[in-house]
């Protein structure tokens, strides 16, 4: 079972829509990626979906394209470095 199933199911039974809000790692910068993301969830996010940055996010809008493009110049990689996510 997907551990977002009973997310869903509950959302469901209360006749509303999940709020899901994507943030790229990284952007604006490391160090504030986890309390963003904190603050997603104390705005009322129900899930936040996080973007891994990469260097050709051609199928992603121009917002999230420069966010990628932020975050890559920033040195900000695929490998864990804060010790919540590592």
């Amino acid at each position: 079972m997907s551990r977002l199933a009973p997310l869903f199911e509950k959302l469901k039974q209360e006749g509303r829509r999940a709020v899901v809000p994507y943030l790229v790692a990284g952007d604006p910068n490391e160090a504030l990626t986890v309390p963003l993301m904190h603050a997603l969830v104390d705005a009322g996010a129900d899930t936040i979906e996080v973007g891994v940055p990469f260097s050709d996010p051609i199928a992603e809008g121009t917002t999230i394209q420069k966010a990628h493009e932020r975050e890559l110049e920033g040195g900000t990689s695929h490998k864990p470095t804060h010790a919540l996510l590592a």
